[in-house]
C-alpha cells in the first residue's frame, strides 16, 4: 500500500542562492542596476489588475522589495538601450515648453495693451470720423473713413 503523502509532491524550501531561479533572477536585475538607482521622485500611476498582480507575485518571490522597486526596475529596462532617444525627446519637449511661455507671454501682453484708437472710441461711443456702412436702413457697421 503506498504512502498517502506519496501523492504530493515534495516541496523543499530553498534559501535562494546563485543556482536558484530567484538568485539568478536577482543577480541580473542587480548587475545591470535596475530599480537600483537613487529614487527620489514619487510618482502616482494606475494599473490594470493583471499588472499588479504579476508586480506582487514578483514581490512575494522577493525578487523586488517592493511595488515602487519593481516598477521602478521595470520603467528602467524598458527605457535601457534607449538613452539616446529619450535625450532627444527631452530636448525636443524642453523646446516646446520654452516656446509655450513665450507664446503665453505674448498673449498676456496683447490682452493686457492699451487697445487701438479706434477701439478705445468704440468703447467711448466717440464716432466722430467714423462713417456709417449699411445703406438706406440705418443698421449698419461704424468704420473709419479712408480719407483721414
Amino acid at each position: 500500500m503506498p504512502d498517502e503523502t506519496s501523492q504530493y509532491p515534495v516541496v523543499h524550501l530553498v534559501k535562494p542562492g546563485p543556482s536558484t531561479l530567484l538568485g539568478e533572477l536577482r543577480g541580473r536585475l542587480a548587475s545591470e542596476g535596475f530599480g537600483l538607482k537613487k529614487r527620489e521622485v514619487a510618482v502616482m500611476t494606475r494599473l490594470s489588475v493583471d499588472t499588479v498582480e504579476i508586480i506582487d507575485a514578483l514581490v512575494e518571490l522577493e525578487i523586488f522589495k517592493s511595488r515602487s522597486e519593481a516598477v521602478a526596475a521595470l520603467v528602467e529596462r524598458g527605457m535601457a538601450g534607449r538613452e539616446e532617444l529619450f535625450r532627444r525627446i527631452k530636448v525636443q519637449a524642453d523646446e516646446i515648453r520654452r516656446k509655450r511661455e513665450a507664446a503665453r507671454v505674448l498673449a498676456m501682453k496683447a490682452i493686457h495693451a492699451r487697445s487701438s484708437p479706434e477701439e478705445d472710441a468704440e468703447e467711448s461711443g466717440d464716432i466722430s470720423g467714423c462713417r456709417v456702412d449699411g445703406g438706406d436702413t440705418g443698421r449698419g457697421t461704424a468704420e473709419k473713413s479712408e480719407d483721414e
